[in-house]
């Protein structure tokens, strides 16, 4: 059974994403998907994309000055 967009919880409806109901969307490469399936109907989806590598390098690069500091 398919979930439409009226059966959304209000705290998933304000989130800026895409949602796939019974037709699929294209998305870019590097995308990755976890499906889990409940005990007693409870199921998710959750699709991740990759981190931006110059955000990765500036927080690495950060939490290695930190750790000099002490």
């Amino acid at each position: 059974m398919t979930l439409t967009e009226g059966e959304l919880h209000a705290d998933v409806q304000v989130q800026q994403a895409k949602f796939v109901q019974a037709q699929g969307c294209a998305v870019e490469s590097g995308y990755s998907g976890k499906l889990s399936m409940g005990v007693g109907g409870i199921n998710s989806c959750v699709i991740s994309r990759p981190w931006d590598p110059d955000y990765v390098e500036q927080r690495l690069a950060a939490r290695a000055a930190a750790a000099t500091k002490r």
